[in-house]
């Protein structure tokens, strides 16, 4: 083998083979590395692709399931645009028989509701009077009512 690289036209020959494959082999292992990159990059998307296909899935199935929610309270009248509400503060004198009348207009039915937030009667304080007199006047039959709340009532 020592004699055929004794002459220098041959020793440039193989050196010339030796680097054309060497530049071969370097070109040949950068596409592939590149093209690893590539394979890489594309099964990043195709599972990026997959994991916000499932998302959608799923965002879809709550849409649906929350339209058909609603359409259900639709058809029972439990949505808002089916219902008036009026705001109810209510403070004033009233005798015993009103009190009955206002509690009674507060119970609830279908068609309306009454939601109350607060409820205060306090009857007045007797008058002051001089020690060794008695009244022989009638009790005032008044008191003193606050209401607030909300009534809602079903549009027809």
């Amino acid at each position: 083998m020592m004699t055929i690289l004794r002459h220098p036209i041959t020793a440039m020959i193989a050196a010339v083979f030796f680097l054309a494959a060497v530049h071969g082999f370097f070109t040949v292992y950068n596409d592939y590395c590149q093209a690893t990159e590539r394979v890489e990059r594309l099964e990043r998307r195709f599972r990026i692709l997959k994991i916000r296909t499932g998302e959608i899935t799923r965002n879809r199935l709550v849409l649906d399931k929350t339209a058909q929610f609603y359409q259900k309270a639709s058809q029972l009248w439990l949505v808002p645009e089916k219902w008036h509400v009026y705001t109810v503060n209510f403070d004033t004198d009233a005798s015993y028989q009103d009190l009955e009348r206002i509690l009674a207009q507060c119970t609830n039915t279908d068609a309306f509701y009454f939601n109350p937030q607060s409820l205060s009667v306090t009857a007045p304080e007797p008058p002051k009077q001089p020690s060794g007199t008695t009244s022989g006047g009638k009790p005032d039959e008044s008191v003193k009512v606050r209401l607030s709340g909300r009534f809602i009532a079903r549009k027809q």
